[in-house]
């Protein structure tokens, strides 16, 4: 990653819209842990953690710079950050927000099945990522500022659901393009995921939505299709 801070000032900038409905859940329901896992610089785990003092905050962050800047920065009692998932009680969440289809990107299939096996001794698991229910392919472009962009998507991405709106959305990160290049933001596995919690969860929400704040920030998004995102929440049945 060479620029950390252009990406997550993008990555923060729909905060409340990712924020809204784990608050929603850590309303209603009791927990004492919970799980941000891949928090980045911590902006999500750091909101709620402000709002709720007496549940016990970890993000989960694998990039052991970030990690480091995360915990020198702290300044809450309630907040902790680790490279693993390592404490379960019986009122644990996991989040799982804008990084599931990370993990479908980079980790070998095996290593994945074991994250979400280990998931499942949490109470709840919260996903909000990427996901396309009505798209138009590209078959074709006109020549302007995002031509050379575009052939380097095409050319870069060898496994990717290639639709103009998952361009749109990913070009917002030129200025670390080619890192993003490597990464499929339709990656994740919905079916595996669903069919390994299916016995021991019940779904509370599956909605599928346009996110506003990307549709407001890219005009042409709606052009092409009118779902980018889904918020799955699943709750331990006993």
């Amino acid at each position: 990653m060479r620029d950390y801070s252009t990406y997550f000032n993008l990555m923060s900038a729909n905060l409340k819209e990712k924020a809204d409905f784990i608050i929603k859940e850590l309303d209603n329901e009791r927990y004492d842990i919970v799980y941000d896992f891949g928090c980045a610089n911590g902006d999500l785990t750091r909101l709620l953690a402000e709002q709720f003092p007496n549940i016990k905050f970890i993000g989960i962050e694998v990039n052991e710079e970030v990690r480091k800047i995360n915990q020198k920065e702290n300044i809450f009692n309630n907040i902790y950050y680790n490279r693993n998932m390592s404490e379960f009680t019986k009122n644990t969440m996991v989040i799982f927000s804008s990084v599931l289809h990370e993990i479908f990107s980079f980790m070998e299939e095996n290593e994945i099945i074991k994250l979400l096996n280990q998931c499942r001794q949490a109470k709840s698991i919260l996903i909000r990522d990427m996901l396309f229910t009505d798209t138009e392919l590209i078959n074709s472009y006109e020549t302007n500022e995002h031509e050379n962009y575009v052939n380097q998507f095409f050319n870069g991405l060898k496994q990717t659901n290639q639709t103009f709106a998952h361009f749109l959305m990913k070009v917002r990160y030129k200025i670390n393009w080619f890192e993003e290049l490597k990464e499929d933001y339709f990656a994740t596995d919905w079916d595996l995921i669903l069919d390994m919690f299916k016995n021991d969860y019940t779904i509370k929400e599956h909605n599928y939505y346009i996110n506003e704040y990307l549709a407001k920030e890219i005009p042409d998004l709606e052009k092409y299709t009118k779902t980018t995102h889904i918020k799955l929440l699943l709750r331990r049945k006993d």
